[in-house]
Protein backbone atom coordinates (compact mmCIF):
# COMPACT_ATOMS: atom_id res chain seq x y z
CA UNK A 1 0.00 0.00 0.00
CA UNK A 2 2.75 2.44 0.92
CA UNK A 3 4.70 1.59 -2.21
CA UNK A 4 1.76 2.30 -4.55
CA UNK A 5 1.10 5.57 -2.72
CA UNK A 6 4.74 6.62 -3.16
CA UNK A 7 4.66 5.77 -6.87
CA UNK A 8 1.46 7.77 -7.29
CA UNK A 9 2.88 10.75 -5.37
CA UNK A 10 6.08 10.63 -7.43
CA UNK A 11 4.11 10.53 -10.70
CA UNK A 12 2.03 13.51 -9.62
CA UNK A 13 5.14 15.46 -8.60
CA UNK A 14 6.90 14.79 -11.91
CA UNK A 15 3.79 15.64 -13.94
CA UNK A 16 3.12 18.78 -11.96
CA UNK A 17 6.71 20.01 -12.39
CA UNK A 18 6.13 20.62 -16.11
CA UNK A 19 2.73 22.12 -15.34
CA UNK A 20 4.36 24.43 -12.80
CA UNK A 21 6.88 25.59 -15.42
CA UNK A 22 4.09 26.39 -17.85
CA UNK A 23 2.13 28.19 -15.14
CA UNK A 24 5.23 30.18 -14.20
CA UNK A 25 5.64 31.27 -17.84
CA UNK A 26 2.01 32.37 -17.92
CA UNK A 27 2.36 34.16 -14.58
CA UNK A 28 5.43 36.04 -15.84
CA UNK A 29 3.56 37.06 -18.99
CA UNK A 30 0.56 38.32 -16.97
CA UNK A 31 2.83 40.26 -14.56
CA UNK A 32 4.58 42.00 -17.47
CA UNK A 33 1.23 42.76 -19.14
CA UNK A 34 -1.28 43.86 -16.47
CA UNK A 35 -3.96 44.65 -19.08
CA UNK A 36 -3.94 41.04 -20.32
CA UNK A 37 -6.26 38.46 -18.81
CA UNK A 38 -5.06 35.43 -20.75
CA UNK A 39 -3.48 34.11 -23.92
CA UNK A 40 -4.42 31.24 -26.20
CA UNK A 41 -3.26 29.69 -29.46
CA UNK A 42 -5.35 28.29 -32.28
CA UNK A 43 -5.17 24.57 -33.01
CA UNK A 44 -2.70 25.11 -35.83
CA UNK A 45 -0.51 27.30 -33.59
CA UNK A 46 -0.26 30.04 -36.23
CA UNK A 47 -2.53 32.51 -34.44
CA UNK A 48 -2.24 33.97 -30.93
CA UNK A 49 -5.30 35.44 -29.21
CA UNK A 50 -4.77 37.71 -26.21
CA UNK A 51 -7.80 38.36 -24.00
CA UNK A 52 -7.74 41.73 -22.30
CA UNK A 53 -9.34 42.58 -18.96
CA UNK A 54 -11.46 45.18 -20.78
CA UNK A 55 -13.25 42.29 -22.54
CA UNK A 56 -11.63 42.90 -25.92
CA UNK A 57 -9.45 40.37 -27.74
CA UNK A 58 -6.42 40.96 -29.91
CA UNK A 59 -5.53 38.42 -32.58
CA UNK A 60 -2.07 38.10 -34.14
CA UNK A 61 -1.18 35.93 -37.15
CA UNK A 62 2.33 34.55 -36.56
CA UNK A 63 2.76 33.82 -40.28
CA UNK A 64 2.66 37.58 -40.99
CA UNK A 65 6.05 39.16 -40.07
CA UNK A 66 4.46 42.57 -39.39
CA UNK A 67 1.89 41.13 -36.95
CA UNK A 68 4.55 38.98 -35.29
CA UNK A 69 6.77 42.07 -34.74
CA UNK A 70 3.78 44.03 -33.39
CA UNK A 71 3.02 41.20 -30.91
CA UNK A 72 6.62 41.07 -29.68
CA UNK A 73 6.74 44.88 -29.33
CA UNK A 74 3.48 45.11 -27.36
CA UNK A 75 3.73 42.05 -25.12
CA UNK A 76 7.36 40.88 -25.16
CA UNK A 77 8.21 37.19 -24.82
CA UNK A 78 5.26 34.81 -24.87
CA UNK A 79 4.84 31.76 -22.65
CA UNK A 80 5.30 28.41 -24.38
CA UNK A 81 2.15 27.18 -26.13
CA UNK A 82 0.49 24.09 -24.72
CA UNK A 83 1.33 20.75 -26.34
CA UNK A 84 -1.04 19.52 -29.04
CA UNK A 85 -3.82 17.20 -27.94
CA UNK A 86 -3.18 13.48 -28.25
CA UNK A 87 -4.46 11.79 -31.40
CA UNK A 88 -7.89 10.18 -31.18
CA UNK A 89 -7.90 6.48 -30.32
CA UNK A 90 -7.65 4.19 -33.30
CA UNK A 91 -10.81 2.22 -33.93
CA UNK A 92 -10.23 -1.33 -35.06
CA UNK A 93 -13.14 -3.12 -36.66
CA UNK A 94 -13.25 -6.80 -35.83
CA UNK A 95 -13.38 -8.95 -38.93
CA UNK A 96 -12.97 -12.61 -39.66
CA UNK A 97 -12.11 -13.64 -43.18
CA UNK A 98 -13.21 -10.23 -44.43
CA UNK A 99 -16.66 -10.45 -42.78
CA UNK A 100 -17.80 -8.35 -39.85
CA UNK A 101 -18.11 -10.19 -36.56
CA UNK A 102 -21.42 -10.02 -34.70
CA UNK A 103 -21.57 -7.68 -31.70
CA UNK A 104 -20.61 -9.17 -28.34
CA UNK A 105 -23.42 -10.54 -26.18
CA UNK A 106 -24.88 -8.23 -23.53
CA UNK A 107 -23.44 -8.55 -20.02
CA UNK A 108 -25.14 -10.99 -17.69
CA UNK A 109 -27.09 -9.47 -14.81
CA UNK A 110 -27.58 -11.52 -11.68
CA UNK A 111 -31.15 -12.13 -10.65
CA UNK A 112 -32.61 -10.98 -13.94
CA UNK A 113 -33.27 -12.99 -17.03
CA UNK A 114 -31.84 -11.36 -20.09
CA UNK A 115 -33.96 -11.86 -23.18
CA UNK A 116 -32.17 -13.62 -26.02
CA UNK A 117 -30.80 -11.37 -28.72
CA UNK A 118 -32.97 -10.98 -31.80
CA UNK A 119 -32.13 -13.28 -34.69
CA UNK A 120 -29.85 -11.80 -37.29
CA UNK A 121 -31.60 -9.92 -40.05
CA UNK A 122 -31.89 -11.93 -43.22
CA UNK A 123 -31.99 -9.96 -46.38
CA UNK A 124 -34.94 -10.89 -48.60
CA UNK A 125 -33.97 -12.40 -51.93
CA UNK A 126 -34.08 -10.00 -54.84
CA UNK A 127 -37.32 -10.07 -56.81
CA UNK A 128 -37.27 -12.34 -59.87
CA UNK A 129 -36.51 -10.64 -63.10
CA UNK A 130 -39.59 -10.40 -65.29
CA UNK A 131 -39.14 -10.16 -69.02
CA UNK A 132 -40.25 -6.83 -70.31
CA UNK A 133 -43.51 -7.02 -72.25
CA UNK A 134 -43.05 -7.08 -75.99
CA UNK A 135 -43.60 -3.82 -77.78
CA UNK A 136 -47.16 -3.62 -79.09
CA UNK A 137 -47.34 -4.52 -82.75
CA UNK A 138 -48.92 -2.19 -85.26
CA UNK A 139 -52.70 -2.54 -85.48
CA UNK A 140 -53.91 -4.60 -88.40
CA UNK A 141 -54.76 -2.61 -91.53
CA UNK A 142 -58.41 -1.73 -91.96
CA UNK A 143 -60.41 -3.85 -94.39
CA UNK A 144 -60.64 -2.46 -97.92
CA UNK A 145 -63.60 -0.18 -98.55
CA UNK A 146 -66.32 -1.69 -100.68
CA UNK A 147 -68.74 0.29 -102.76
CA UNK A 148 -72.31 -0.17 -102.14
CA UNK A 149 -74.33 -0.19 -105.29
CA UNK A 150 -77.20 2.15 -105.23
CA UNK A 151 -80.27 1.09 -106.95
CA UNK A 152 -80.82 3.17 -110.01
CA UNK A 153 -83.95 5.04 -110.20
CA UNK A 154 -85.70 4.61 -113.44
CA UNK A 155 -87.50 7.60 -114.57
CA UNK A 156 -90.25 7.42 -117.03
CA UNK A 157 -89.88 10.12 -119.42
Amino acid sequence: MKRSFLILALALAVGSASAQKKAAGMDDFLKRNPSAQGISWTRTGNTVVIRLKSGKTETFNLDDPAQKASLAERYGALPAPPPPPPPPPRVVKATKNGRKLPPPPPPKVRGQKVPPPPPPAIEPPPPPKVAAPAAPSAPPPPPPKTRKHKAMKHSAA
